[in-house]
Protein backbone atom coordinates (compact mmCIF):
# COMPACT_ATOMS: atom_id res chain seq x y z
CA UNK A 1 0.00 0.00 0.00
CA UNK A 2 1.29 3.49 -0.68
CA UNK A 3 2.51 6.03 1.93
CA UNK A 4 -0.44 8.10 3.32
CA UNK A 5 -1.23 11.06 1.36
CA UNK A 6 -3.62 12.58 3.21
CA UNK A 7 -1.93 14.44 5.99
CA UNK A 8 -3.31 17.37 7.15
CA UNK A 9 -6.71 17.42 4.87
CA UNK A 10 -9.84 15.01 4.63
CA UNK A 11 -12.83 15.00 6.46
CA UNK A 12 -11.35 13.97 10.00
CA UNK A 13 -10.01 17.49 10.11
CA UNK A 14 -13.76 18.94 9.02
CA UNK A 15 -15.55 16.78 11.70
CA UNK A 16 -14.00 14.94 14.03
CA UNK A 17 -11.91 18.38 15.20
CA UNK A 18 -14.93 21.21 15.00
CA UNK A 19 -16.65 17.83 17.25
CA UNK A 20 -13.97 17.72 19.84
CA UNK A 21 -13.69 21.81 20.53
CA UNK A 22 -17.18 22.11 20.91
CA UNK A 23 -17.33 19.79 23.30
CA UNK A 24 -14.47 20.79 25.03
CA UNK A 25 -15.79 23.91 25.20
CA UNK A 26 -18.99 23.62 27.25
CA UNK A 27 -16.00 22.18 30.05
CA UNK A 28 -14.50 25.87 29.62
CA UNK A 29 -18.28 27.54 30.04
CA UNK A 30 -19.17 25.78 32.74
CA UNK A 31 -15.58 27.04 34.69
CA UNK A 32 -16.39 30.71 33.21
CA UNK A 33 -19.76 30.65 34.44
CA UNK A 34 -18.84 29.28 38.01
CA UNK A 35 -15.99 32.67 37.60
CA UNK A 36 -18.68 35.02 36.94
CA UNK A 37 -21.34 34.00 39.50
CA UNK A 38 -19.44 33.25 42.71
CA UNK A 39 -19.59 36.82 44.28
CA UNK A 40 -23.62 36.37 43.53
CA UNK A 41 -23.55 32.79 45.04
CA UNK A 42 -21.58 33.86 48.18
CA UNK A 43 -23.96 36.14 49.01
CA UNK A 44 -27.74 34.52 48.30
CA UNK A 45 -25.87 31.31 49.68
CA UNK A 46 -24.00 33.15 52.95
CA UNK A 47 -20.88 31.78 52.03
CA UNK A 48 -17.49 33.05 53.57
CA UNK A 49 -14.94 34.10 51.46
CA UNK A 50 -12.54 31.00 52.58
CA UNK A 51 -15.55 28.49 51.30
CA UNK A 52 -16.36 30.43 47.79
CA UNK A 53 -12.60 29.81 47.12
CA UNK A 54 -12.98 25.97 47.93
CA UNK A 55 -16.53 25.81 45.90
CA UNK A 56 -14.09 27.01 42.99
CA UNK A 57 -11.44 24.49 43.57
CA UNK A 58 -13.52 21.32 44.58
CA UNK A 59 -14.06 20.89 40.90
CA UNK A 60 -10.65 20.23 40.42
CA UNK A 61 -10.25 17.66 43.00
CA UNK A 62 -12.97 15.72 41.04
CA UNK A 63 -11.33 16.11 37.87
CA UNK A 64 -8.21 14.99 39.65
CA UNK A 65 -8.90 11.92 41.19
CA UNK A 66 -11.07 10.45 37.78
CA UNK A 67 -8.59 11.13 34.95
CA UNK A 68 -6.70 7.89 35.87
CA UNK A 69 -10.10 5.20 36.15
CA UNK A 70 -11.66 7.49 33.24
CA UNK A 71 -9.16 6.68 30.92
CA UNK A 72 -9.38 2.61 31.59
CA UNK A 73 -12.93 3.16 31.62
CA UNK A 74 -12.63 4.88 28.08
CA UNK A 75 -10.16 1.97 26.82
CA UNK A 76 -13.07 -0.30 28.24
CA UNK A 77 -16.38 1.14 26.39
CA UNK A 78 -15.08 4.07 23.69
CA UNK A 79 -14.68 7.66 23.62
CA UNK A 80 -17.83 7.83 21.52
CA UNK A 81 -20.09 6.57 24.40
CA UNK A 82 -17.83 8.26 27.11
CA UNK A 83 -18.67 11.91 26.30
CA UNK A 84 -21.79 11.34 25.14
CA UNK A 85 -22.73 9.94 28.64
CA UNK A 86 -20.44 12.84 30.35
CA UNK A 87 -22.96 15.34 28.09
CA UNK A 88 -25.93 14.10 29.74
CA UNK A 89 -24.10 14.33 32.88
CA UNK A 90 -22.75 17.40 32.63
CA UNK A 91 -26.35 18.62 31.43
CA UNK A 92 -27.73 17.22 34.60
CA UNK A 93 -25.45 18.75 36.95
CA UNK A 94 -25.89 21.93 35.42
CA UNK A 95 -29.43 22.04 35.74
CA UNK A 96 -28.98 21.21 39.45
CA UNK A 97 -26.42 23.65 40.09
CA UNK A 98 -29.09 26.23 39.31
CA UNK A 99 -31.29 24.89 41.58
CA UNK A 100 -28.59 24.45 44.67
CA UNK A 101 -29.98 26.05 48.16
CA UNK A 102 -27.22 25.61 50.01
CA UNK A 103 -23.20 25.46 50.45
CA UNK A 104 -23.33 21.30 51.01
CA UNK A 105 -25.54 20.67 47.84
CA UNK A 106 -23.06 23.24 45.62
CA UNK A 107 -20.06 21.20 46.57
CA UNK A 108 -21.50 18.13 46.11
CA UNK A 109 -22.76 19.34 42.60
CA UNK A 110 -19.52 20.98 41.88
CA UNK A 111 -17.38 17.97 43.09
CA UNK A 112 -19.17 15.27 40.95
CA UNK A 113 -19.32 18.14 38.10
CA UNK A 114 -15.11 17.87 38.42
CA UNK A 115 -15.26 14.11 38.38
CA UNK A 116 -17.24 14.19 34.99
CA UNK A 117 -14.92 16.25 33.52
CA UNK A 118 -12.15 14.20 34.39
CA UNK A 119 -13.26 11.30 32.92
CA UNK A 120 -14.81 13.18 29.55
CA UNK A 121 -10.76 14.89 29.11
CA UNK A 122 -9.06 11.48 28.43
CA UNK A 123 -11.87 10.53 26.35
CA UNK A 124 -11.34 13.53 24.03
CA UNK A 125 -7.80 12.84 24.10
CA UNK A 126 -7.92 9.40 22.82
CA UNK A 127 -10.50 9.98 20.16
CA UNK A 128 -7.80 11.87 18.66
CA UNK A 129 -5.49 9.43 18.91
CA UNK A 130 -7.30 7.33 17.63
CA UNK A 131 -7.93 9.76 14.32
CA UNK A 132 -4.97 11.11 13.61
CA UNK A 133 -1.39 9.54 13.12
CA UNK A 134 1.35 10.48 15.21
CA UNK A 135 2.86 12.84 12.79
CA UNK A 136 -0.40 15.03 12.91
CA UNK A 137 -1.50 14.46 16.68
CA UNK A 138 0.46 17.72 17.23
CA UNK A 139 -1.63 19.33 15.35
CA UNK A 140 -4.73 17.99 16.58
CA UNK A 141 -4.11 18.24 19.84
CA UNK A 142 -3.43 22.14 19.57
CA UNK A 143 -6.55 22.53 18.16
CA UNK A 144 -8.23 21.03 21.40
CA UNK A 145 -6.08 23.34 23.34
CA UNK A 146 -7.08 26.27 21.49
CA UNK A 147 -10.44 25.93 22.41
CA UNK A 148 -9.83 27.12 25.80
CA UNK A 149 -8.48 30.43 25.30
CA UNK A 150 -10.89 30.78 22.21
CA UNK A 151 -14.30 30.21 23.96
CA UNK A 152 -13.04 32.56 27.18
CA UNK A 153 -12.57 35.03 24.79
CA UNK A 154 -16.12 34.72 23.19
CA UNK A 155 -17.76 33.68 26.55
CA UNK A 156 -16.85 35.92 28.99
CA UNK A 157 -18.18 39.05 27.52
CA UNK A 158 -21.26 37.74 26.45
CA UNK A 159 -21.87 35.82 30.10
CA UNK A 160 -21.02 39.77 31.20
CA UNK A 161 -23.94 40.79 29.16
CA UNK A 162 -26.33 38.31 30.63
CA UNK A 163 -25.44 38.60 33.97
CA UNK A 164 -26.78 42.54 33.19
CA UNK A 165 -30.06 41.26 33.18
CA UNK A 166 -30.47 37.74 34.63
CA UNK A 167 -29.02 36.01 37.31
CA UNK A 168 -26.59 33.29 38.15
CA UNK A 169 -29.37 29.86 38.32
CA UNK A 170 -30.06 31.36 34.77
CA UNK A 171 -26.51 30.79 33.51
CA UNK A 172 -26.19 27.43 34.58
CA UNK A 173 -29.79 26.55 33.44
CA UNK A 174 -28.99 27.95 30.06
CA UNK A 175 -25.54 25.58 30.69
CA UNK A 176 -27.21 22.99 31.37
CA UNK A 177 -29.42 22.75 28.29
CA UNK A 178 -26.70 22.95 25.71
CA UNK A 179 -24.56 19.98 26.29
CA UNK A 180 -28.14 17.84 26.30
CA UNK A 181 -28.70 19.64 22.92
CA UNK A 182 -25.46 18.57 21.75
CA UNK A 183 -25.57 14.81 22.80
CA UNK A 184 -27.38 14.00 19.94
CA UNK A 185 -24.87 15.58 17.64
CA UNK A 186 -21.78 14.30 19.11
CA UNK A 187 -23.94 10.58 18.83
CA UNK A 188 -24.45 10.93 15.04
CA UNK A 189 -21.61 12.61 13.48
CA UNK A 190 -18.52 10.75 15.94
CA UNK A 191 -17.11 7.17 15.62
CA UNK A 192 -14.63 5.45 17.66
CA UNK A 193 -12.40 5.10 14.96
CA UNK A 194 -11.98 5.27 11.35
CA UNK A 195 -12.90 1.85 10.55
CA UNK A 196 -16.27 2.08 11.87
CA UNK A 197 -16.79 5.80 10.01
CA UNK A 198 -19.39 5.01 7.52
CA UNK A 199 -18.87 8.81 6.13
CA UNK A 200 -15.17 8.71 5.75
CA UNK A 201 -13.86 8.10 2.20
CA UNK A 202 -12.35 4.39 1.53
CA UNK A 203 -8.88 6.06 0.50
CA UNK A 204 -8.62 8.01 3.40
CA UNK A 205 -9.58 4.95 5.64
CA UNK A 206 -7.27 2.65 4.17
CA UNK A 207 -4.42 5.65 4.50
CA UNK A 208 -4.90 5.92 7.84
CA UNK A 209 -4.93 2.33 8.53
CA UNK A 210 -1.84 2.37 6.87
CA UNK A 211 0.04 4.75 8.66
CA UNK A 212 -1.58 3.55 12.28
CA UNK A 213 0.10 0.32 11.26
CA UNK A 214 3.60 2.36 10.78
CA UNK A 215 2.98 4.43 14.41
CA UNK A 216 2.45 0.68 15.92
CA UNK A 217 5.91 -0.76 14.33
CA UNK A 218 7.20 2.63 15.79
CA UNK A 219 5.70 2.09 19.16
CA UNK A 220 7.23 -1.46 18.94
CA UNK A 221 10.41 -0.54 18.12
CA UNK A 222 10.87 1.71 20.54
CA UNK A 223 9.58 -0.89 23.67
CA UNK A 224 6.25 0.30 23.84
CA UNK A 225 4.00 -2.99 24.28
CA UNK A 226 0.92 -4.19 25.42
CA UNK A 227 -2.85 -1.96 25.08
CA UNK A 228 -4.94 -0.48 27.42
CA UNK A 229 -2.88 1.69 30.38
CA UNK A 230 0.25 1.98 27.91
CA UNK A 231 -1.58 2.95 24.60
CA UNK A 232 -3.36 5.39 26.68
CA UNK A 233 -0.33 6.95 27.96
CA UNK A 234 1.26 7.13 24.50
CA UNK A 235 -1.54 7.74 21.94
CA UNK A 236 -3.40 9.49 24.23
CA UNK A 237 -1.40 12.48 25.88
Amino acid sequence: MRRITLLGQGQRWRRIVPMVMVTAALAALDQINLSFALPSIGKELAIGATLVGVVGGVLSLGALLAHAPGGYWVSKWGPRRIVALGLIAWGALALANSGVQNTAQLMIVRFVLGVVEGITTPALLVLLSRWFPLVERARANAYWMFCFPLAALILRPLIGWLLTFTTWRTLFLIEGIIPLLWVPCWWLCIADKPELARWLQKEERDALIYQFGRDAAHDRGIGVIGGGWSRIGVCGY
